[in-house]
């Protein structure tokens, strides 16, 4: 009985989808809830209020299903988000969208990535080959192979200029540049410059440091110490 139920249910759902399209002149409508109807036109697909009042104009391949008032759409292979209301928020220009969380989203444009809001404020413009995910409010960049730092806000910590960064460790890090090492602060603040071939761990505030063969004795600020 309940099986019926829900067949006939079905039925009527689908002929008055049939008979509210042909009403609106769309190849077919589909509700998508109380109040908004997904429209059909030329294969393309949009959304229409109960109405008829076009709230997104039928000239998407896809729209996704909303999820806080937003949904992703695409159109000629390329990926955009719309909120419910008809405003663009990204336009369909972007190759993927990702969201990083339900108030930021990951964007990828000719195979760089960069960082959004939910209101499609860009925060960290398409031009890194990689983001690692943030942790503390910080990720590493990676721009023409060359390894930086910036923050949630897109502030740029430590430029992209370095073959290879350590993770920190008591707020600091090493770095590598041109096969030298030096020593740098969260804050970006370079501590040792990148003029050593090796320099040895901290030990009792002070450090051995290696260039040209000779050995030279650093401070915890990073200053030669003249014996």
């Amino acid at each position: 009985m309940l099986k019926r139920l829900i067949i006939y249910v079905s039925l009527v759902f689908i002929a008055a989808s049939a008979v509210y399209a042909q009403e609106t002149g769309y190849d077919l409508t589909i509700r998508y809830s109380g109040r908004y109807f997904w429209a059909f036109r030329d294969g393309l697909k949009g959304l229409i209020n109960k109405n008829g009042t076009v709230i997104i104009p039928c000239e998407y391949t896809y729209i996704e299903a909303f999820k806080n008032n937003l949904a992703f759409i695409y159109k000629d292979n390329k990926k955009g988000m719309i909120h419910i209301n008809g405003k663009i928020v990204l336009p369909a220009e972007y190759d993927q969208i990702e969201m990083m969380n339900p108030k930021r989203f990951w964007t990828y444009k000719d195979g760089k990535k960069g960082l959004v809001d939910k209101t499609g404020k860009i925060i960290i413009p398409n031009e890194y080959d990689y983001i690692d995910a943030f942790k503390s409010k910080n990720a590493w960049t990676w721009k023409d192979g060359k390894q930086g730092l910036i923050d949630i806000t897109g502030k740029i910590i430590i430029p992209n200029e370095y073959d290879h960064i350590e993770p920190f460790r008591g707020g600091v890090a090493w770095t590598f540049k041109d096969q030298l090492k030096g020593l740098i602060d969260s804050k970006g603040r370079i501590i040792i410059p990148n003029e050593y071939d090796n320099i040895e761990p901290f030990s009792g505030g002070f450090v051995k440091a290696y260039k040209n063969g000779k050995e030279i004795l650093l401070d915890s600020a990073g200053k030669p110490i003249v014996k």
